[in-house]
């Protein structure tokens, strides 16, 4: 191997760097997900038996940098308000953009004023900030009573790789 190629592949993975995803106390109501453009999000659910309107919020905690964007319907606002419409539970999404370190994690969630998650954050959160992020989706009461199923989603999950390390 000439020595440009091993200082090419030395650089290469010395700029990898591996993103971690954090444990939180929210998997009935958030997951995390790629979305179609590769990019990384957040699926927020409403809970079972809810009337709109409904007024998604919530407390991202970040490590390092990240850029939350504002919630969206998920996966657009027709299809959110023609799942309310069938009894179906609405989702919403968020995306993380310039992730350096960790996943932002949801560390409050609550829908309609109810309080449906809550993650401590280590006691050495020096290094943690909060993002708050917001929506309110109005749509027509469901007509289907009692069926308060998930609407078909498959997140597509990254691919984590492990982490090469060359002494």
């Amino acid at each position: 191997m000439s020595i440009s190629s091993l200082i090419c592949v030395s650089l290469f993975l010395g700029t990898t760097v591996a993103i971690v995803f954090p444990q939180h106390n929210c998997s009935e109501y958030f997951t995390y997900g790629m979305g179609k453009d590769g990019s990384s999000i957040g699926v927020f659910t409403a809970k079972k038996g809810i009337h709109t309107p409904l007024n998604f919020s919530v407390t991202f905690a970040l490590k390092g940098s990240a850029k939350v964007t504002p919630i969206e319907p998920y996966p657009e606002l027709p299809k959110v308000r023609q799942n309310i419409k069938l009894g179906l539970r609405a989702q919403t999404f968020v995306r993380f953009v310039n992730v350096t370190e960790m996943m932002p994690v949801p560390i409050k969630f609550f829908l309609n004023n109810e309080l449906l998650c809550n993650t401590t954050i280590p006691e050495s959160s020096d290094f943690y900030h909060e993002v708050p992020v917001e929506i309110e989706i109005d749509a027509p009461e469901n007509n289907v009573k009692g069926h308060g199923s998930l609407p078909r989603m498959q997140p597509i999950f990254p691919e984590i790789q492990p982490t090469i390390y060359i002494e």
